[in-house]
Order: C-alpha cells, then structure tokens, then sequence
C-alpha cells in the first residue's frame, strides 16, 4: 500500500491493498499485526515461558474458586438487569447509545459509564450460556491470568530479559487480594479487560522504540489498542500518557537527532489521538456531562472544597494502605463507611501526608536510582488519576476495583526494588528476601482465597462487609434485605441503623417495611413504606402498602361488603404501582387480593393468572426467584374464586372435562404435600362437603393427617367430618388428637368428648 514506510527487516511484511478489499485488508492486517506483537514479544524464550507459566498458574490458584460464585452486588445492574446483555432481545447498536448499565447516555439519570466493549463480552457470554454465572466467571479468571502474563512481558520490556523483577512483579500481581473485587466479581471484567488491552499497546508500542524508522501500522495498532482499552473502561485513555512517559524515558537515552524527530512524530500521534479520544467520548454524554451523585454514593461532593480536599487527600492515603495491607476488604465505601476530614488538625492527616510522602519522595528517588522506573511510577500513578476525584467526583469514594490497573506499577516496583536487592546482598541475605517474599506470597495467595469465599453469594458479601464498614447504610440496608426472611428480627435491628443513619433513604425503610411484614407487625410496616413512597415513590412501596391494607380491612373492616375507604385506598395503591411500571408477582396478586375483597371473582381470576405468568418469568430468568407469589396462596384464593363464580378452570390450567363439582381437582395435584398448602385442602374439604362429598371431604382430610399427624387443625376438621357422616367413633378419635395436641386453642372441642 502506498504511502506507508517499510518495515524494518524481521518484521511482518503488509502486503498492497486494492481499491476492492482496501477496508477489509486493513482490518485483518491491523489484527495480524497486534496478535503478532503479543505473540512474538521479543521472541521468548525458555525462562520467559517459564514465569509466563508460573505467573498464569498462580493466577488461576489464587481465583478458581470464584468459579462456583453466583452473580453479587453491581452484577444485578450491568448484567441480570442490563437488556443489552440479553442478546435475544436488544440489538448490537444499543451498545453504542448506551451506558454500562444499559441506559441510554444522553439522559440525566445515565452513569455516564461508556464501556461498550465489556458489554459485548457479557453479551458473548449470554449468547454461549445464558445467565448461568460460571461462564462469566471463567472469563473473568482467564482474563486476569493474560494480565498477569502482560506484567511479565511488561517487564521485560522495561528491565531486561535476564533481570528477575519480571517474575517478582507478575506472582504479586497475580496473587494481590485486591484484585478480587475485580476477577471474582463479574462486572470487574471492565478493569481486567481495560489492563489486558492497554499493556497490549504498551508493549506494541515499546516495540517500536528503537526501530530507525516511524511505522505507521505500529502507531496505529497502539492507538486502535488504547481506544479499545478506553471502550472497556475509561480509564484506559490514560494509557495515552504512559505511553507518553515511555517517549520521555527513551528521549532521555535517546543521543541521535534523527530518533528524536521520530519520537516527537509519535508523540504528535499520541497526542492528537489522546485529545480526539477524550473529546469524542464526553460529546457521547449528550446535554449533561457528568452524573450528579447522590450523598448515598459519594457524601463528599456535597461538601465544601476544603474538606473535598482533606478527605480526598485521605482516601487516597487510604488506596495505598489497602495495596500495601490488603486485610480489610469491602464491596462498597457509601454514606458512613468513610467520615470526612474537615479540619487539618485531624489525626487522620498525618497518615496522609506519610502516605503522599512515601509516594513522592520514593517515586522521586527510584526515578534518579534508575531511568527506567520513572515509566514504572507512571504505570502506578496514571491509571489512578480517574479514581482519585481530582479532576471529577466518581461514583463511590473508595473501590478496591479501580486499583486493578495502577497495581501493574505497584507490582513492577515491588519486583524491581526486590530484585535490586537481594542483587546487592549477599548470598544469606538474599536468601532471607526471597524466603520472605515467598511467605508473603503465600500469605497474599490464602487471603485472596479466602476473600474469593466472600464474593461466592451476596450473603457471604454482605455479611463480610459488616466487619469492615458496620456504620454503612449500604452494607446494613444490604444485609437486612439479605436477612429479612431467614431472620426478620436480625434484618429489622440492621435496617434500624440504617434508617437512623439516614432517615432519607428511601430503599432502608421499604426494607424495614418488608421485615417488620415478616415479624407480623403491620402497622411498622405501613410507616415504613408511607416513608418510602414520600421520598421516593418506588412501585414496590405502593404495592406492599396495599397488601397491608387490604389485609388490614379484612381483619378490622366492620362492612366487609361494601368499597370502604381503607378498600379504595389499598386499589388506588395497587393502580399506582402498576402505571408505574411494576410488573413483579406480588403487584398482579396484589390487584386480585384487592378485586376479591370488593367481591369481584371473575377480575380475581384474571389477576391471579397474570400472577402465575408473572410468577413463570421470574422462575425463568434464574434469579430473585423468591419475588414468585406462594403458589399456595394463588391456588387458594383462585379456589375461592371459582367457587363464587362456578366457573370450570380455563384449559391452561386444568382439563376442560371437569366438571364443576370437581373444581379443587386441578388444584391438589399442584401441591403433593398437603401440608404446604393446608388452606387449600381445607377449603376443598369443606367445599365438597358442602356439595354433598362428605366421604371425599374425609378422605382428603384423612391423607392429609397421614402426611402430617401433628397438625391439630386438620384432626379437628377431620372430627367434624366424621361427625357428619355418623361417625361418632373416628369423631371422637380426631377430636381427641386434636386437644391433645392442642390443648388451648383447641378447649372447645372438649365437649365433644362427652
């Protein structure tokens, strides 16, 4: 192709494009071009094969038990939740209007997180197996071993082929436990995704230092990489300036004027395509360029610029602790879980100025100790520069993921120093380093382990994070949802702190709304939720109040057959969720409880249908399958139902052949254990009896004690319907199970023993 320099001997040869294939021949050699980079880096040979190896096994020890994890925390949003994902039912081009989260960019509730690229990986992954997670986590795991192999390479590149900082720097980065937030969880693919692609151009452009003459094709292979790593996460464009970092490194080695005119050249490019990138990407956030975050997210926006700088300057402090010390480990840094520094005579400050002090001062003397560790500070510090909230605030003041990247410097200087080390030691000496290295090795290996075990269920996840951040309201509203069925009690005590620690969190009360359901304390929880309407007016809010209130007009409703008021309230309610957008099971059982109560038995029907598909989609898509309605309390209400209106059960669910008469026959086979669904056999009992089945009626109700003899009810109903038939015998055998059973709530069937 013409116009194009040649490369130098060695290297891949380009052949000539014609005006026909032009484009597509551009992209497959482009293609060739950095699979050959990667490929043949400096040709290794058998030691680089062999840390490459030691390096990818120790990454996949450290990480292969967060194979068995399910999906926890931020995975709801980005994958169970995010129809871009869903390959079935979005197309490819919404990935490129779309957030990371599936929301269109240009609106003002957007994240403004443009990470098309790990999406499609998501969607790949979706396409091949669904939503089953061990696949996304199998990526995840392979992912981070290529990192760990880039470390390696890196390097080399930068310390030599012989030195043994490489394979230093690649065991620590494999096996840091900081990395878990970012391999075992399956939305820190964007992190692992965004490294891979960047030390990819790093080293495709290191390639090219040295060559006399500028390659078009290796500029443009970087660039395609670093914009690639950009659409993987954002912080991939910072790649741009360490590869600027680089040039620098080399301009100062650099003794001929002819290298420095191509060096400037390659600067220009990186530039220009630095600057194209940045304006190119925030031109996509449309009319509103960066998300307003919430104090629940990041409590120190809101505060006054001086103390955004103490506070900030002290998370930072913060990060470099969690690299150095990585014990206290947590999925989320909210509202309360960090306190803010609004004075400088804080305490907190002096680990600041330590940790800004041991950054600075080390960067600025290895940097004059050795030329070359000025490109490994800067593989440290300019990833970091997105997460450090200088030059705009980020989602989450503190998160172990957004130090994936920066650690490829960190690992690089701990290997390096180490290496020098036991270089200038003397034998015993430098058997000592190795040894305790090899212990923290290990040390660092069993921690990740460990931490794997956490990220396994969002029980284990927010359970483990009450150890670290007990003030959180996240980590609290969090494990009281987890908590609120297993141990309402517990889950109302959390949620409690929470509501406390922020009265305006809307998500806290509805929570503690849906324990203090489960702790049978209704009126708890109709104040929670007239909260959780009031600040946010969520659909699943208006959906349980009307639950509430329906069951509250049943039990104190003096006229039951007439609309009351509390009747009409608990429907408007129902109405409202639903023209907001809810279709969860429990709204649609909510509209059939509410049309039963007005006496409407044929719109109970229909809604307790839409109740069972309802319940169907959400035993289909494989998660939060605990938002299904009972199937017992549909069957039992749909069993009321058709008794009021005599109608036959529809074809779907029953055949058309039964008669009325038979109308609970569709009904029992659904629950073989009786006893999961008592209500239902009682009611058919006494429906047959009533139609003139009294042996029917006994028989079920016997089977039923078969299955459950320690049930004092079904004895008891048992009596009576052997009463019915004239049987005082079998009568007062049940009826005698039955009080002892029972022997208080149960009393009145004393009298029936004499």
């Amino acid at each position: 192709m013409t116009g194009f320099v040649p490369f130098a001997p060695g290297r891949v040869p380009i052949k000539g494009l014609n005006s026909t294939n032009q484009s597509h021949g551009i992209t497959i050699s482009l293609t060739n071009y950095i699979v050959h980079m990667v490929v043949s880096f400096h040709r290794p040979n058998m030691r680089a094969r062999i840390d490459g190896a030691a390096v990818a096994a120790t990454a996949w020890i450290a990480f292969a038990n967060s194979l068995s994890g399910q999906f926890v925390w931020d995975d709801r949003g980005a994958i169970l939740n995010n129809l871009d994902v869903h390959s079935d039912v979005s197309s490819l081009q919404d990935l490129l209007v779309h957030d990371f989260w599936g929301m269109n960019l240009s609106l003002p509730q957007s994240h403004k997180s443009f990470r098309p690229l790990t999406v499609l990986t998501f969607r790949l992954n979706y396409m091949v197996d669904g939503l089953h997670p061990w696949g996304y986590h199998l990526v995840n795991v392979f992912l981070h071993a290529v990192a760990s192999v880039l470390v390696v390479f890196t390097g080399r590149a930068l310390f030599g082929r012989e030195h043994s900082a490489p394979l230093l720097a690649g065991l620590l980065f494999a096996a840091h436990p900081i990395h878990c937030d970012s391999v075992a969880s399956v939305v820190g693919r964007a992190d692992i995704l965004c490294t891979v692609l960047s030390l990819v151009a790093f080293l495709t452009h290191h390639q090219g230092l040295d060559h006399p003459s500028i390659s078009v094709w290796r500029v443009i292979a970087t660039i395609v990489c670093v914009v690639s790593a950009t659409l993987a996460k954002e912080s991939g464009v910072t790649t741009f300036a360490i590869l600027l970092a680089l040039e620098v490194y080399h301009h100062c080695r650099s003794t001929t004027s002819t290298s420095r005119w191509r060096r400037l050249g390659r600067c220009t490019c990186l530039v220009l395509a630095a600057a194209a990138t940045i304006a190119w990407r925030i031109s996509l956030n449309g009319q509103h360029k960066l998300f307003e975050w919430s104090i629940y997210e990041n409590e120190f926006v809101h505060l006054p610029r001086g103390t955004q700088v103490l506070s900030y300057a002290h998370v930072h402090a913060l990060y470099l602790w969690k690299l150095l010390w990585p014990h206290h480990l947590c999925y989320d840094y909210g509202w309360k879980t960090i306190d803010a520094i609004s004075s400088v005579w804080d305490v907190r400050n002096a680990g600041t100025i330590v940790a800004y002090g041991v950054v600075l001062g080390g960067s600025a003397i290895v940097t004059m100790w050795a030329n070359h560790l000025f490109v490994v500070v800067a593989l440290a510090l300019c990833p970091f520069v997105p997460a450090s909230h200088v030059f705009f605030p980020v989602g989450t003041i503190l998160a172990e993921r957004l130090l994936y990247f920066p650690s490829v410097g960190f690992s690089l200087g701990v290997g390096c120093v180490l290496a020098h080390a036991v270089t200038a030691s003397s034998a015993p000496l430098g058997r000592v380093l190795r040894g305790v290295y090899v212990i923290l090795l290990l040390l660092a290996l069993g921690r990740t382990v460990r931490r794997n075990q956490d990220w396994h269920n969002e029980a284990s996840l927010f359970g483990s994070a009450l150890e670290v951040a007990p003030t959180s309201v996240k980590v609290l509203t969090n494990v009281g949802k987890e908590r609120r069925i297993t141990d309402p009690a517990r889950a109302a005590f959390y949620l409690d702190v929470a509501v406390d620690l922020m009265p305006q969190n809307g998500l806290a009360h509805l929570n503690l709304a849906a324990a203090y359901g489960q702790l049978e304390k209704p009126l708890h929880a109709m104040q929670h939720l007239v909260h959780a309407i009031a600040l946010e007016a969520q659909p699943k809010a208006y959906t349980a109040l009307s639950q509430h209130l329906v069951a509250f007009w049943e039990t104190h409703a003096t006229q039951k057959g007439e609309a009351s008021k509390t009747l009409e309230m608990a429907a408007s309610f129902i109405q409202e969720a639903m023209e907001r957008g809810e279709t969860s099971p429990s709204m649609y059982y909510g509209q059939a409880k509410v049309a039963y109560a007005k006496g409407q038995a044929h719109d109970t029907i229909a809604w307790l249908h839409r109740t069972l598909e309802a319940n169907r989609r959400v035993a289909a898509r494989g998660y939060d399958v605990d938002e299904q309605v009972d199937g017992c309390f549909i069957d039992t209400m749909l069993g009321l139902a058709w008794e009021k209106t005599q109608l036959v059960p529809p074809a779907s669910e029953t055949d058309a052949s039964v008669s009325y008469n038979d109308v609970y026959a569709s009904l029992l086979p659904r629950h073989d254990d009786m006893v999961a669904c008592l209500t239902l056999v009682n009611n058919a009992a006494a429906y047959w009896h009533r139609r003139g089945r009294a042996q029917d009626a006994l028989a079920l109700i016997q089977a039923a004690v078969t299955r459950h003899p320690s049930h004092e009810v079904l004895w008891a109903n048992a009596g009576f319907m052997a009463e019915s038939l004239g049987d005082a015998v079998l009568a007062r055998e049940c009826f005698q199970a039955a009080l002892e059973l029972a022997p208080t709530t149960m009393a009145h069937l004393a009298v029936k023993l004499y």
